[in-house]
């Protein structure tokens, strides 16, 4: 039996309020939603309409709040492979810092990480861990980020592959020498266009037992500039817009990182906003 013709409808002007999704452990709440030139494709199935495809020449979004709790990252069930499906674009200019709270995460003392993010780019040479006595200082090495402490080194991050994508690791004083002169750099959208893309080909699997223990104990509350670029997804494409008008700033808050993560924006702002539901 042949499916049912699609039929798609132009709006001028397409507005909707209180739009809740859940895609997985992801749940999507957008306050208002304005679509403009929009064209919606829909199809009927067993008698019931559904769209099948949305373009829009713009999109502002109001009231936006993502929550992402601990666990597989979504995945569409047609999506290409996952090294492909992610574009971060709006990450390789990103401006904003990155705060944190360690509850004696086997540093035996707790810690306040900030973490300042310039053009996209972290440098751990300008990342500080403050605490009771001398303060420690981050990192990232092959084997992944770091808190260098007086009791020695600790990994808030551990990584599970020998090929990172985005980083560049510390270096030492001198050959297998003691003292590091860089703490090296991470790249955002490289790194985080990596972390996607091998989560979703292993399952969701990334984190070891004690980087899992270790986020367990660590807050988080951070803002960042999302600069103007594109943002794919599988099943999902657009423009980020309007940064020179202050649009598309992100906060991002945890009370335990391990248990998961919001995202909140009072508005986004898109252009060429394209997404496909089969």
């Amino acid at each position: 039996m042949s499916a049912a013709p699609a039929v798609s409808l132009t709006l001028q002007k397409f507005e909707t309020t209180a739009l809740r999704l859940a895609w997985g452990p992801l749940t999507l709440e957008i306050a208002q939603v304005v679509l403009h030139n929009a064209a919606v494709t829909v199809r009927m199935e067993e008698g019931q309409p559904h769209i099948v495809g949305l373009e829009a020449a713009s999109a502002d979004l109001s009231g936006v709040k993502i929550e992402m709790l601990a666990g597989q990252p979504p995945q569409a069930a047609n999506a290409t492979p996952a090294g492909s499906s992610w574009d971060l674009g709006m990450l390789a200019t990103a401006e904003g810092t990155i705060r944190a709270e360690i509850i004696d995460a086997h540093l035996m003392f707790d810690a306040d990480v900030t973490v300042p993010i310039r053009y996209g780019q972290i440098d751990f040479d300008h990342a500080t861990v403050e605490h009771v006595g001398p303060d420690s200082r981050m990192g990232i090495s092959p084997q992944g980020i770091y808190v260098d402490a007086p009791n020695g080194r600790s990994y808030v991050y551990e990584f599970t592959s020998s090929t990172v994508a985005g980083v560049e690791f510390e270096k030492r004083a001198a050959l297998l020498g003691p003292l590091v002169s860089d703490r090296g750099k991470l790249q955002l959208q490289a790194f985080a266009q990596g972390l996607l893309g091998a989560a979703t080909e292993a399952g969701g699997a990334g984190l070891t037992g004690h980087a899992r223990a270790l986020l367990a104990r660590t807050s988080i509350d951070s803002e960042v500039q999302l600069g103007d670029g594109t943002f794919a997804a599988p099943g999902v494409r657009a423009d980020f817009v309007g940064r020179a008008q202050g649009r598309n700033a992100i906060r991002i808050h945890s009370r335990a990182v391990g248990l998961g993560v919001t995202l909140q924006a009072e508005s986004l702002s898109l252009a060429n906003l394209k997404v496909a539901t089969r």
